[in-house]
């Protein structure tokens, strides 16, 4: 693999205009384990870019054969991969994985381009292929990393295993819903993985990150949320299913709510007897940012000048004052 070669030598430009951006080799080895715990027989890439999740596959599985498939639309990142040309284990296509039949395996391992649906010249064609094939309409505005998700999740074979690179806002958005919806299915998502200092792990990344770790397997479990904080410590976990903080259960994630506020809450914890928590009714937002505070909020002098009621107004802590000025 050249990806420090291809990083230098293809402008950043052409590379945003694909998505691209690469795995950290510590993820791809976490992801990797996950989806070879059940020594797969076949695993699919949807987008191999340079083959990292392959080469880390090779390295964890190097005695049982197991054929790899990875689509890989750009003509220019395949020509600085260095594979031996006997590989029989590995057949690369060279076509876009959204115009692809569906087909199904047995692991599923992905970092899915991150660029907007509308992006996407084909998507007046490719969408109603895909809406038809996963039996779900999809939002025209979705990240196409979400498409390549849904489309994903309906290949994935019976016990079958999915380790897949998204971003964040997926948690929050409209199109979200889909997806979310997709992952509940079948129970298939096990486990959430976040990053708390995210750009010592994913230095070329232009977003927040998360990896979904899913198992077709039909069995209703909480979902695990696992923090991780440094590369050193992705380089400790041996089996990433036993390491994770808190666990939540499947009905305390509504596909059709925002499920940023639950997954990085600091509380694991059971609300007391007669409580309940508060995303189950309502939630907070922080109305218009406009900065003109001035304009908004009096002081305390002020308000004596123009002779206003304290019943009838708004001033400013003499601690917020100071702090300002300070």
């Amino acid at each position: 693999m050249h990806e420090r070669d291809y990083i230098l030598e293809v402008p950043i430009n052409y590379r945003k205009d694909f998505g691209q951006f690469f795995t950290p080799s510590s993820v791809a080895q976490l992801m990797a384990k996950w989806v070879m715990k059940d020594h797969p027989k076949n695993i699919l890439d949807p987008a191999f870019g340079l083959g990292i999740f392959y080469d880390e596959i090779k390295k964890i599985n190097s005695n049982e054969k197991v054929q790899f498939t990875g689509y890989e639309i750009d003509e220019r990142i395949l020509s600085y991969l260095n594979f031996e040309e006997n590989t029989t284990d590995l057949k690369i296509i060279n076509s876009d994985y959204l115009e692809a039949n569906i087909n199904t395996f047995d692991g599923i391992i992905c970092n899915p381009p991150y660029m907007r649906f509308q992006k996407f010249l084909k998507r007046h064609n490719v969408l109603p292929k895909i809406e038809k094939q996963i039996e779900k309409k999809l939002v025209g505005y979705s990240n196409i990393a979400s498409v390549f998700l849904v489309k994903a999740l309906k290949e994935l074979n019976l016990n079958g295993r999915l380790a897949f690179i998204m971003p964040f806002e997926f948690f929050n958005t409209g199109y979200g819903k889909e997806v979310k919806e997709s992952l509940l299915e079948n129970h298939l998502l096990k486990q959430i993985i976040v990053f708390s200092n995210e750009k010592e792990i994913f230095q070329d990344a232009i977003t927040t990150v998360c990896v979904l770790l899913c198992k077709n397997d039909g069995k209703e479990e909480s979902i695990k949320i696992t923090r991780i904080k440094t590369n050193e410590e992705i380089n400790k976990i041996s089996d990433i299913s036993n390491f994770y903080q808190r666990k939540i259960k499947p009905s305390d994630l509504p596909y059709n709510k925002k499920w940023t506020p639950i997954i990085l809450s600091s509380s694991g914890q059971e609300p007391p007897s007669g409580f309940c928590k508060l995303y189950l009714y309502g939630g907070f937002t922080r109305g218009i940012a406009t900065g003109a505070n001035d304009f908004f909020a009096l002081t305390k002098s002020k308000i004596e000048e123009l002779k206003i009621d304290d019943k009838n107004s708004l001033f400013r802590c003499e601690r917020s004052r100071k702090a300002r000025n300070s």
